[in-house]
């Protein structure tokens, strides 16, 4: 099985320089639209067996322009949802700063454990991302090509775990709108094993 994950494009967020868009639900810019239809293109020749995006609109609306180019259908599902931000939802950097100081400096000693107040950490989005292998580990897959539409938070953590590197998750490794991760899964043991980690086609 072969497995893309692919960051959605822009988002209006996104072109606000907002740091902190995990649980909210923007839609893309202009350039969103734009990189969307130019990623659909590049993968003209790589016919989906299922498109599978997360639940959020910018997500979905990227991979909306691959699953018309097919006439397939894009089925969203939670278990491909970005980390949730709580309190810093919709705040730049700067802000996160200015207003919470106390919880930025304690999410920055720990990503991967600190859970943000009315939010996540990114064990929870481990803990999805378990269930979604699972889930995509069955014969009725076997031999298929497999897009994934998700958020650069969770793309960090699939990548960190696939890489047996969860220091990733620590780092401010950049990945950027449309990004593409690709995966395979081994049928036997359902381990995932990257064939390139997160390029820009587009």
């Amino acid at each position: 099985m072969v497995i893309y994950l692919i960051r959605h494009a822009e988002s209006s967020e996104n072109a606000q320089a907002i740091s902190y868009s995990g649980s909210s639900d923007p839609t893309l810019s202009e350039l969103g639209q734009q990189e969307a239809k130019k990623l659909a293109e590049y993968f003209s020749n790589e016919y989906p067996y299922l498109i599978l995006s997360s639940e959020k609109t910018r997500a979905f609306a990227t991979a909306r322009y691959l699953a018309d180019k097919f006439s397939k259908q894009v089925q969203k599902t939670p278990l491909l949802n970005e980390i949730d931000f709580g309190i810093f939802e919709g705040l730049t950097a700067g802000q996160v700063k200015e207003k919470f100081p106390e919880e930025y400096a304690m999410r920055l000693r720990d990503k991967l454990n600190y859970r943000i107040p009315e939010g996540e950490n990114y064990l929870d989005v481990y803990a999805r991302q378990k269930k979604l292998i699972r889930k995509l580990n069955h014969q009725e897959n076997f031999n298929k090509t497999i897009f994934l539409f998700s958020h650069a938070g969770y793309i960090k953590v699939f990548i960190a775990c696939v890489l047996g590197d969860l220091s990733i998750i620590e780092r401010n490794d950049f990945i950027g709108n449309c990004a593409v991760t690709k995966i395979t899964l081994d049928e036997d043991s359902g381990k995932p094993c990257p064939i390139f980690v997160n390029k820009n086609f587009i």
